[in-house]
């Protein structure tokens, strides 16, 4: 390999890799605050950071749910239509939303809350369902809930979803309580009461804390209920689809790329110092 080709490569691998990174990073750490049009009037779907400062913002887009899926770089966002519709985006471009569902419809007449996504289980979805009082489990592949868990009964009111990496966060809307709920739907005992109506969770992986969304602001706690802070949101509505977006993870495609470009070119320097060393020896009659 000549230094020439070697460069044209090792840019190459630099290119793949700032393509998928840099663009998302933009956006890294940052949260999506959905929003009820029952409740407001206001349809615009928010990207803020941390302290509630606003990064994008989709006019008319009234989301009752969001959730992502880190493996694919995705976010779902579920739509109160005439029925509800689960859209998946890419979120580096956010366009060319698809239905990934047959039709992209899901059951029921009313739209959902919350929603969460485990990385585990790529073929699934979950949702609040706050009318029907349950916690639904979406195959993504046809539409049909294959689980409905209700661990609080006729009483409950399931909002808030978030996935910590090995179980559920839940908000229950009129008792205030949040919860923690494995996937087979067995609850522990309230983690802490908020003290107000309590709207969607997020799970911040930078730290393992939780955002709680409400009327008019976003909360920010430790898991034991200590309040770190809040933010207004950008139009003073309901927060009841949030969730938190993670710094990406280059695809193993591009951090191959990049690592294979390097170890050759490290291989023809090594090359060109053992000719180098050869060639000046001294002779010998």
């Amino acid at each position: 390999m000549n230094r020439h080709s070697g460069c044209i490569l090792l840019a190459a691998g630099f290119v793949a890799l700032f393509n998928q990174t840099v663009f998302a990073d933009v956006f890294a750490n940052s949260l999506w605050l959905g929003n009820d049009g029952f409740v407001s009037s206001n349809f615009t779907l928010y990207n803020v950071d941390r302290s509630g400062a606003i990064l994008q913002s989709f006019p008319d887009s009234s989301m009752t749910g969001a959730a992502i899926d880190p493996t694919t770089n995705s976010i779902y966002l579920s739509a109160p239509d005439a029925v509800t519709i689960i859209y998946r985006y890419d979120l580096n471009t956010m366009t060319n939303g698809v239905k990934p569902v047959p039709n992209g419809a899901v059951p029921g007449d009313h739209p959902y809350e919350d929603m969460a996504f485990n990385p585990g289980d790529p073929n699934h979805i979950w949702r609040a369902n706050y009318y029907n009082h349950f916690y639904d489990e979406i195959d993504l592949t046809t539409g049909f809930a294959t689980h409905f868990l209700s661990p609080l009964g006729s009483a409950g009111t399931p909002m808030g979803m978030a996935w910590d990496g090995t179980q559920f966060w839940v908000s229950d809307e009129q008792s205030h309580n949040i919860y923690t709920m494995t996937t087979g739907g067995v609850f522990s005992a309230p983690v802490f009461n908020t003290g107000y109506q309590t709207g969607g969770l997020a799970w911040d992986s930078t730290d393992g804390t939780l955002w709680v969304g409400g009327f008019d602001f976003v909360h920010h706690y430790k898991t034991d209920g200590t309040l770190l802070g809040q933010f207004a949101t950008p139009n003073g509505n309901f927060v009841d689809g949030l969730e938190f977006q993670a710094a990406p993870v280059p695809e193993p495609s591009s951090i191959a790329l990049l690592l294979t470009t390097i170890a050759l070119l490290g291989f023809g320097f090594c090359r060109k110092l053992q000719v180098a060393a050869h060639t000046d020896q001294p002779r010998t009659n």
